[in-house]
């Protein structure tokens, strides 16, 4: 009999929990929209520079934009093939033909570039991380951010850790120099 009123506790302090976290997620405080004339239908190239956490903070970051409203249309890898630039970063144009191939092709309204970088020191490691975000149409860069992250050797996840860290900073100062204050739930 005590074990099933222990087992029932359990059962009652797990679905708790469930609920406080779903009750506290982001979309619980309203709904970010991507403002007008900003392209909505993205993809993300793999952010390149650091072959063991390039794949993980892309993802994160990708992941992300689509919390935040972004409609990210086709996987990294497809984007790198069409672009045909893989490690090769952040280029300040991309060729009209290339653009071009992205909007016919999927649809494309804009794209996002990066490159990522660790240094390690005696006691940290550094991360640095460079986004930019192209409009296909026009060529342009309609936002870039430069996220630098310290990571204590030894006492976190190590560059993985600091490298979805980076990622997850992008993504906040994206959400707050571009998308528009949330609208409040109903």
């Amino acid at each position: 009999m005590r074990n099933i009123a222990l087992v029932s506790l359990v059962v009652v302090c797990f679905t708790a929990a469930c609920a406080l976290n779903m009750a506290s997620s982001k979309l619980s405080y309203g709904v970010r929209e991507v403002p007008a004339g900003v392209p909505k239908k993205v993809a993300v190239c793999t952010f390149t520079g650091s072959p063991t956490t390039q794949s993980d903070a892309t993802d994160r970051f990708s992941r992300g934009l689509v919390d935040l409203q972004f409609n990210v249309v086709i996987p990294s890898a497809e984007a790198d093939r069409i672009v045909g630039r893989p490690g090769e970063g952040i280029s300040e144009n991309m060729p009209e033909s290339t653009r071009k191939r992205l909007q016919e092709a999927y649809g494309l309204q804009g794209i996002f570039l990066g490159t990522l970088s660790h240094e390690r020191g005696p006691l940290t490691i550094d991360t640095r991380l460079s986004v930019k975000f192209v409009s296909l149409a026009t060529g342009q860069f309609i936002w870039s951010a430069n996220v630098l992250g310290h990571e204590v050797t030894g006492l976190s996840g190590g560059i993985q850790k600091a490298a979805m860290l980076a990622a997850q900073e992008a993504l906040a100062k994206l959400e707050q120099d571009l998308l528009q204050p949330p609208k409040q739930q109903q």
